[in-house]
């Protein structure tokens, strides 16, 4: 292709012609002035928001794109994209679909700084993906309605006539907490000698104590907030503890007295990635020291790492007890897809 610029072109018209030039030839020879890390992640609006400015701030040359997803539309479009790539990083959900998301190929292998202060079952076995947190589970309830002395104090409690109608459930399959929630229902009958039917005939009597699955965590916040109701649900501490402080939600929480199944809150970086090097940058950043410390502070995050300085376990930290359920994560994520499966065939009320 020739350019042809006229003899007696005007120097502003020479320097107009040549910085379009320039401007059309730069983006074809891959470069560009500002790279951009996008980011896939179900937590929640506010912590994206505050991560993304942090990060900005620490690296002027890099902008951050961050969308607010469920855990199953972030492996939808990661699914989608794989011939199309857009996503850097997946920050934040249950390592059943991450295991997911691996077992597909659409997660590279990476090690962080940090790898050797986190247990085998807080990593992939091949660095796929790393476990920044783990997740509690919590009854949530009105704490304007009711005391922790009133709401449920055990799984078995949620079976009681008296919480007939008074449940709200976020929608399961759209939700790595609530599988991980109802799987661990299974195991735990299990557990205790009896069989995955019993299991399945627990949370049917669950569902029949139901009175609606919600679309979206704001929705359940809003059911449980603000409905006159005294309605109660199946959650986690550390969204209790934020809604409550952050968004002035009157949230209380009980953590259940038997054994409870603590979740792996995981990060990785995008087989198909564009922009390794950035993508390697978000991840350390957002796991450092001083955004652990932050993170547990202000969003009330349990981190999983244990080299962490005793000043970055904030005071609410010690307060929440709990007892782990002893579980077999590699077996359980493998059920967990087919117990939900069957979950949504053969229990769920689709008129909730």
């Amino acid at each position: 292709m020739r350019l042809l610029f006229r003899p007696r072109a005007s120097r502003p018209s020479l320097f107009l012609s040549a910085w379009l030039l320039l401007a059309w030839a730069l983006p074809l020879a891959g470069w560009s002035a500002e790279a951009r890390v996008v980011v896939y992640s179900p937590h929640g609006p506010e912590i994206l928001a505050e991560m993304k400015a942090r990060f900005e701030r620490a690296h002027p040359d890099t902008r951050v794109e961050v969308q607010y997803l469920s855990q199953t539309d972030i492996l939808a479009k990661l699914r989608a994209e794989r011939d199309n790539p857009y996503c850097d990083v997946w920050w934040g959900g249950t390592t059943q679909f991450f295991d997911q998301g691996a077992a597909e190929g659409l997660l590279q292998p990476y090690k962080p700084t940090w790898a050797a202060a986190v247990g085998a079952e807080f990593r992939h076995p091949a660095d796929d993906w790393y476990g920044q947190f783990i997740q509690v589970p919590c009854f949530l309830f009105n704490e304007k309605l009711m005391g922790a002395k009133d709401a449920p104090r055990d799984w078995d409690d949620l079976l009681d006539p008296q919480w007939k109608g008074r449940i709200v459930i976020r929608e399961p399959l759209a939700s790595g907490t609530m599988k991980t929630i109802l799987s661990a229902m299974i195991l735990r009958q299990t557990k205790a000698g009896k069989t995955e039917a019993e299991g399945f005939q627990w949370l049917k009597r669950l569902d029949e104590q139901t009175a609606a699955y919600v679309s979206s965590p704001e929705a359940l916040f809003e059911k449980v907030g603000k409905s006159p109701a005294g309605y109660v649900s199946l959650w986690n501490v550390t969204d209790a503890l934020f809604q409550k402080n952050r968004n002035n939600y009157p949230f209380g929480f009980v953590v259940p007295a038997s054994p409870v199944p603590v979740s792996v809150d995981a990060l990785a970086i995008t087989a198909a990635s564009s922009n390794v090097e950035g993508a390697r940058a978000f991840y350390e950043f957002c796991s450092n020291v001083e955004n652990s410390k932050w993170l547990a502070e202000v969003h009330y995050r349990f981190n999983a790492r244990t080299d962490l300085p005793p000043d970055t376990i904030p005071e609410w930290r010690k307060g929440v007890s709990f007892t782990p359920m002893q579980v077999d994560w590699n077996d359980f994520n493998a059920k967990v897809g087919p117990w939900m499966e069957r979950w949504q065939k053969e229990i769920r009320d689709r008129a909730k």
